[in-house]
């Protein structure tokens, strides 16, 4: 649930837009390489994905830390579902007492621990890291905190990988 700090107004609303990408299928018979500081995102494509409920979007791309997070830290919170998403529009009141830290600087501060934690969004967490043709599951540390692939990622031959990617929305849910 939401707190209810709304006697100074909402402030710092923002909405984005969660969608999965997926990577070439490797069918072709060669390595797919994704490297120098992020992947190249022009050779993936956007995975057709229809949710029946926001909870259904909502358990596909978040941690259950990283919601526990938007629930305790947003005034107002609002989902819904997208074609090949899910949207949200956050925003923060402002606290009685300026000497505790306010709502949107707990929630950019918890969202960046997640992240670093490889604890925000279920996409990067579980894909595998390939070494030497092996995959190597317990290797988090392929993923970047925004969902990016760090430098010497390989997709091999017949596989595909999977990543989300947050968009920026001014069409705001309220």
């Amino acid at each position: 649930m939401t707190n209810s700090d709304t006697a100074f107004g909402l402030h710092n609303k923002i909405t984005k837009i969660y969608t999965a990408l997926l990577s070439p299928d490797g069918g072709d018979g060669t390595d797919h390489h994704w490297g120098g500081g992020g992947a190249d995102q022009s050779e993936f494509s956007t995975k057709s994905i229809t949710f029946t409920s926001v909870e259904e979007g909502q358990n596909y791309f978040f941690t259950t830390n990283a919601l526990a997070c938007m629930n305790e830290c947003a005034t107002r919170l609002e989902w819904a579902v997208v074609p090949n998403g899910l949207k949200f529009t956050i925003a923060f009141g402002i606290r009685s007492d300026s000497s505790v830290e306010s709502w949107s600087t707990k929630w950019r501060r918890r969202k960046k621990e997640l992240h670093d934690a490889h604890d925000w969004c279920k996409l990067y967490i579980w894909h595998p890291k390939w070494i030497d043709g092996v995959v190597d599951k317990s290797a988090p540390e392929v993923w970047g905190p925004d969902g990016e692939f760090i430098d010497g990622t390989i997709c091999r031959p017949g596989t595909r990988i999977e990543m989300w990617r947050p968009t920026d929305s001014t069409d705001h849910l309220f």
